[in-house]
């Protein structure tokens, strides 16, 4: 993890409004949607 997302300068442009750093972000929003589904599910198990 980088520690930055939360500044808003997400290097991979996952946790961005940035255009220039959103254009890096190579998945689709649903990606990032089920991945934290699925920590969801973890942590309550």
């Amino acid at each position: 993890m980088m520690r930055k997302c939360h500044l808003n300068t997400c290097p991979v442009g996952i946790a961005t409004q940035d255009p220039e750093f959103r254009a890096k972000f190579a998945g689709q929003p649903e990606d990032v949607v089920n991945y934290l589904f699925l920590v969801a599910e973890d942590t309550r198990r």
